[in-house]
């Protein structure tokens, strides 16, 4: 038995469930529970449901990044599902299945990691009926640190229909342009040997022929950079594959978010569009489907004007904090609360403020609710820091 309850965080028999509504106004319900128990260690599983339709529902299960960092040494990092899942789950009637892995602080290595995997994926077979679940329809997605074992989950289990990588790594023999892994990254989770970094790479195990590719990449991305999805694609459609790559020349490592309302919208469509084809999906509401994101993303992009009034107060980021006053009198408080004199403009659509002879460009989103700042330095180029405005 279930209990539905909106919003509502509940225990029952082993789970936790609750339902969340996605920003476009679908639901969908939660499930958390633990697959597997190793070193006395739980590895957990979230499993998001439609809370509409009649199903069984086709299968995603998504392999989260994060450099293979996170956690403590007694607890795993949260499974999670991918930015786009609670606005696809009841809009598309998908099932998105969030899987957990032990990561570097837990002793984990890439062979223990996809032993995790594989086991929160039997987790989830012997229960498929009490999710609705139709695993005739599956596939697998990932990114970044992610990317590499969905991947390679992707190619070792013959009925997975589809496969999308998010800003990944495919081939860690041939990743010289990126910054991750690096020496101490590979060392620590068991890819140091020629050996290990080829039997970890999807790129030189895949299935034939492949399950149909999708692949997201920022242009700018430094830290997995985009040749390694164009080379996976060509390798896919090598081996008598379906393959993708859509590369953003714009954004850096992890822009799907609404805070990059354009990639975002282009991003989630272009998703919804794979899956419907690759599940057999009856879905003809784009246009709506496309007026919603719009509204819902409206506010997240940048205002064409600038209400001085509106500025003024304090504006708080993860770093540093950003004081704008009357007069075009600013402050910059940094980490050690140190108050740094500035002064601001504003021009036609942006704020310019000046401390140390050091100018920087800011944008106010169209709602009002954050400033940000679009950074250049090239490990960065493209990443915005958010500032929210403090009540």
């Amino acid at each position: 038995m279930i209990a539905r309850s909106r919003f509502a965080l509940t225990a029952l028999a082993g789970y936790f469930i609750a339902v969340t509504c996605a920003l476009t106004g679908h639901a969908s319900e939660e499930t958390v529970a633990v697959a597997k128990v190793v070193n006395g260690m739980g590895i957990p599983i979230v499993v998001h449901q439609p809370t509409s339709g009649q199903g069984p529902y086709p299968v995603v299960f998504h392999v989260h990044g994060g450099g293979w960092n996170g956690g403590t040494s007694t607890e795993v990092p949260p499974a999670t599902v991918g930015q786009e899942a609670r606005i696809l789950c009841d809009r598309l009637g998908i099932v998105f299945v969030g899987l957990a892995y032990r990561c570097k602080e837990q002793g984990g290595t890439y062979p223990l990691a996809m032993s995790d995997l594989q086991d929160s994926v039997a987790w989830f077979r012997q229960r498929a009926e009490a999710f609705n679940a139709d695993l005739s329809r599956f596939g697998f997605s990932g990114g970044s640190a992610g990317a590499p074992l969905s991947a390679m989950m992707a190619q070792q289990t013959p009925q997975c229909r589809s496969y999308l990588g998010c800003w990944g790594i495919y081939d860690f023999t041939n990743s010289e342009e990126s910054l991750f892994p690096d020496e101490e990254a590979r060392r620590r989770y068991g890819l140091a040997s020629d050996d290990e970094a080829f039997e970890a790479s999807a790129f030189h195990h895949l299935r034939r022929p492949p399950p149909a590719t999708l692949l997201l990449h920022g242009g700018l991305d430094i830290l997995t950079h985009p040749s390694q999805s164009l080379r996976f694609r060509e390798q896919i459609e090598a081996e008598g594959g379906s393959g993708q790559a859509i590369i953003f020349s714009e954004m850096n490592h992890n822009f799907m978010s609404p805070n990059n309302p354009d990639a975002f919208k282009k991003s989630v469509l272009a998703i919804s569009r794979f899956y419907q084809e690759q599940f057999d999906l009856a879905f003809d509401e784009y246009a709506q489907f496309e007026r919603d994101l719009d509204d819902m993303l409206d506010g997240y992009f940048p205002a064409d004007s600038v209400d001085e009034q509106a500025l003024l107060g304090i504006w708080e980021g993860k770093f540093e904090s950003l004081v704008l006053s009357e007069e075009g009198r600013a402050e910059i408080i940094n980490r050690q609360r140190r108050r740094i004199p500035a002064a601001y403009s504003t021009e036609t659509a942006t704020i310019e403020v000046t401390s140390n002879d050091e100018s920087r460009t800011f944008h106010l989103r169209r709602d009002g609710r954050a400033i940000y700042e679009i950074l250049q330095d090239e490990r960065r180029a493209g990443m915005k820091v958010l500032y929210s405005k403090r009540k």
